[in-house]
């Protein structure tokens, strides 16, 4: 427009914009069609110099009588009229089209069957206006051609000219470079937003860019918007899913996923993640059976495979997993996060030489690929988290340094550090770590629960351990093991009425976690409550029928309160598990029990 001549540029820039509304646009409903309409009135005011708004309709079907007396080429004329048809049916629906149709007029006498005494054709163009006088002819020939090659010009750069078009194409841009500029992306899906409110590749690629970064609380919110547009895509409510899992919001991640799997039923990933997050909640048994859904849609995943290997080491099914582990390490062995609980089945089986092999083997294969890509963050992360798992926290502590090096914000990484060195007695600095990590995430319960177990194992501070769980609590009620660990504090404080209704609150939360249930069945037997303290020990063994301490326990029970039959058949079924346990055997010759 701006090549046009001036009174004409300014005319069209001064324009009531809603003159060029198509009738779906000023309804509402504006579309990609909508966009070409308008472009079409333009292109008529350029052509007549006229205002579209004051040219007259044929009364019967409504068309616009734009043409007359501007000698305008019919084939043109057509792809206008095609261009601001009123059904959107018989429109444009892509500017691709208009172009192929426009290059169709062809620049060559050849290809034009209209009279020579009609037209004007040389090797070098062409007029699309009829003879008239020489001054009238000349003037409607140039302004014509000027107004043709104009719609060739807006319609290839359509996506900077238009309210409608722009957002997809500032949509497309942000995803072409999201994955290695999401900063950058994040400012184009913005300004398709800004274009578009209601640009629902703008707000899921808004959320993408923003997941990236990890400014999860704003992904959310866009991808919550993008599934408030069209809540018939089940990859918004997946998407919220993941965010509310990185959040650590477990609960929250499985209504979400529920949502997009009440529209969507054959998406392994979204089984497997509500499988995960069941795990972090302690619900082992339902999170097998969620990652079993997820294996029978993609049965060589090896990350399904691998999130079933650690709800099989959490029932204790150590065979299980072991099977499961050896099949994921053949098909990933340099993804070593998948199968390193390898050498923790093989620990709890009693193979110490293979634990080793194992270890070795991971460790060298994190320390080959650290080489290649030292500025992975997850890998040194991966690599920390194994050596703590091993109480190697000086090795460990360096890897998290590392990690946070490379990213000083990177709160998992801190997260970790900071637990680890409470491990190590390293009491303020783990403290002062963990606010690090509050900062990064005001409402890490996480981080108040690690704090809580410094206060209440080794500062012995049991009041400051309450305060941390109780803030913990107020930020996510559900979590059960803030409950678990602030009723077992509350059983130190000797205050047992109140731990049993902690402990009892984690055990609904969680039914599956064993150090609730042998947590409740010591406040009990303390209370007085016999029957109680053996039914939850009962139910921890059941969970856990390999643990030779809980029937330890429910023996020294039973012992305490003079059911000297019942424990020693308690100890008999505990050998048919480990007949060599020494605990189990002493306590039988102190109570005098038959061996057999």
């Amino acid at each position: 427009i701006k090549s046009l001549p001036s009174n004409v540029s300014e005319s069209i820039q001064q324009s009531d914009r809603r003159n060029y509304w198509a009738p779906e646009q000023a309804a509402g409903r504006p579309t990609i069609g909508s966009d070409l309409y308008a472009l079409g009135m333009t292109a008529i005011e350029v052509l007549t110099r006229v205002k579209p708004s004051t040219l007259p309709r044929n009364k019967q079907t409504g068309k616009l009588v734009w043409e007359s007396n501007i000698g305008v080429d019919r084939r043109l004329v057509k792809i206008i009229d095609k261009m601001i048809h009123l059904d959107l049916g018989q429109r444009y629906q892509s500017a691709d089209k208009i172009l192929l149709d426009l290059q169709k007029i062809s620049f060559s006498g050849k290809s034009l069957r209209q009279p020579r005494s009609r037209r004007r054709i040389n090797d070098k163009s062409f007029s699309i206006v009829s003879r008239r006088g020489d001054n009238s002819r000349s003037k409607t020939k140039t302004f014509a051609l000027v107004g043709l090659l104009g719609i060739v010009c807006l319609l290839g750069s359509i996506e900077f000219a238009f309210p409608t078009v722009r957002p997809i194409y500032y949509s497309y841009r942000g995803e072409q470079i999201r994955t290695k500029q999401p900063q950058t992306a994040l400012i184009s899906f913005e300004r398709a937003i800004d274009l578009k409110p209601t640009s629902i590749s703008g707000w899921s690629g808004k959320g993408d860019a923003l997941y990236q970064l990890e400014r999860y609380p704003e992904a959310l919110a866009a991808y919550s918007e993008a599934a408030r547009l069209n809540p018939d895509n089940w990859q918004y409510w997946k998407k919220q899913g993941h965010v509310l899992y990185n959040l650590e919001q477990f609960h929250d991640a499985i209504a979400m996923y529920d949502r997009a799997l009440e529209l969507q039923r054959d998406d392994g990933e979204l089984y497997n993640y509500r499988g995960k997050a069941l795990y972090e909640l302690q619900d082992y048994e339902s999170a097998l059976t969620m990652q079993e859904e997820a294996i029978e849609i993609d049965r060589f995943n090896a990350v399904f495979l691998s999130d079933r290997a650690k709800n099989l080491v959490a029932l204790g099914r150590y065979y299980d997993a072991l099977t499961v582990l050896n099949r994921v390490q053949i098909a990933e062995p340099y993804k070593m996060s998948l199968w390193q609980d390898k050498a923790v089945v093989l620990s709890a089986l009693d193979r110490p030489q293979e634990v080793a092999r194992v270890e070795r083997e991971i460790i060298n294969n994190y320390n080959k690929i650290l080489k290649e890509q030292p500025q992975n963050i997850n890998l040194w992360l991966g690599r920390g988290n194994f050596y703590a798992d091993r109480q190697q926290y000086q090795q460990a502590i360096k890897s998290y340094n590392k990690a946070i090096e490379i990213k000083p914000n990177f709160y998992r990484a801190i997260l970790a550090k900071g637990k680890t060195l409470g491990a190590m007695g390293q009491n303020k600095e783990a403290l002062s770590t963990l606010d690090k990590a509050l900062k990064i995430r005001p409402k890490s319960y996480l981080a108040w629960q690690a704090k809580g177990s410094i206060y209440r194992n080794d500062l012995q501070d049991l009041a400051a351990a309450i305060a941390a769980y109780d803030r913990g609590i107020a930020i996510n009620p559900r979590w059960a093991s803030l409950w678990r660990d602030r009723g077992l504090t509350l059983m130190q404080q000797r205050n047992y009425t109140k731990a049993i209704e902690s402990l009892t609150k984690a055990s609904k939360l969680a039914p599956q976690d064993t150090e609730t249930w042998a947590g409740l069945a010591t406040a009990w037997n303390n209370t007085g409550q016999i029957q109680q303290a053996i039914s939850a020990m009962d139910r921890a063994l059941e969970i856990q029928p390999q643990n030779m301490d809980f029937w330890s326990q429910k023996g020294l029970i039973q012992t305490q309160n003079a059911q000297y039959n019942e424990a020693c058949e308690t100890y008999r079924q505990s050998r048919t598990i480990d007949p060599n346990s020494t605990t189990i055997l002493n306590s039988m010759r102190t109570l005098g029990c038959r061996m057999n």
